[in-house]
């Protein structure tokens, strides 16, 4: 992590140490999905080539998108500025009346900006901090990260559906393996027929998983898009509403205990 003039750490990308350990398992994750797919699903299948060459097209979008997204600071402008000593008035079409103090980062910053503490910086039109990718999503990598979640999904989609074909191919007829055993690496045809659907299975389990998640994560922003909200936005909101309700539970039990006690008054009356 990089050290500023005050002697503070803060975080330039999402590639910097310390990582995080959601984005080491995501490391892990996806290079079991891509052996498990190549190593596996591949050979057995009877539409190797078309496979292969669909998935890799789509990963060769995947990991140059996880790549910029991971790269990109999407940091104040202001707190850019203020770091180099730059007046915020160089910051083409910025409405200095507008500008909130931030005490963290020692400067004024926009109003959709937020201090992220994971970070330590002002991130512009923050969005959430991604445990994923170790890095912020705001406004200056929000689109490709809608990209990357929308083309991984796609991914883990294709995964997953060519998996659980061809283990049920494999679970219901005894001879698909054996029979295109021929076709695996060395390292896998010394496998049982046990051993590889027990592989099949788990590499599905995950696939599905990997997908469903990521699904619910593209609806849950397509759902952000429609209703002009950012997913702080959301947050925030869904704080105050449950704010709100346990201030209204808290009323009426304390409406109901007052009428309690009257009524209790008057009994002994």
């Amino acid at each position: 992590m990089a050290i500023g003039s005050d002697g503070e750490y803060y975080r330039i990308n999402g590639f910097e140490c310390p990582l995080d350990r959601l984005q080491i398992l995501s490391y892990f994750i996806f290079v079991f999905l891509i052996v498990s797919y190549y190593i596996l699903l591949v050979p057995l299948s009877d539409t190797a080539d078309a496979f292969a060459t669909v998935y890799a097209v789509i990963l060769a979008g995947v990991v140059p998108l996880a790549v910029m997204c991971s790269r990109k600071d999407p940091v104040d402008d202001c707190v850019v500025n203020n770091r180099q000593g730059i007046p915020l008035a160089a910051i083409p079409g910025l409405d200095e009346s507008t500008l909130l103090y931030c005490c963290y980062c020692k400067t004024h910053v926009q109003k959709r900006s937020k201090h992220c503490r994971a970070c330590n910086k002002c991130v512009s039109d923050f969005d959430h901090h991604c445990k994923w990718l170790n890095n912020c999503v705001g406004g200056k990598n929000y689109r490709i990260f809608l990209i990357l979640i929308t083309t991984t999904s796609c991914l883990t989609a294709f995964h997953a559906a060519t998996n659980a074909f061809v283990l049920y191919t494999a679970w219901s007829d005894d001879d698909f393996i054996p029979s295109r055993v021929g076709r695996l690496s060395s390292t896998v045809q010394n496998l049982s027929r046990q051993s590889i659907l027990i592989y099949l299975t788990v590499s599905a389990a995950v696939g599905c998983l990997a997908f469903m998640l990521l699904f619910h994560l593209v609806s849950f922003h397509g759902y952000l898009l429609w209703s002009g909200l950012s997913t702080y936005d959301y947050i925030l909101i869904q704080r105050e509403a449950k704010s709100n309700a346990e201030a209204g539970r808290n009323a009426v039990a304390a409406a109901a205990a007052a009428t309690a006690a009257v009524d209790s008054g008057d009994e002994e009356w």
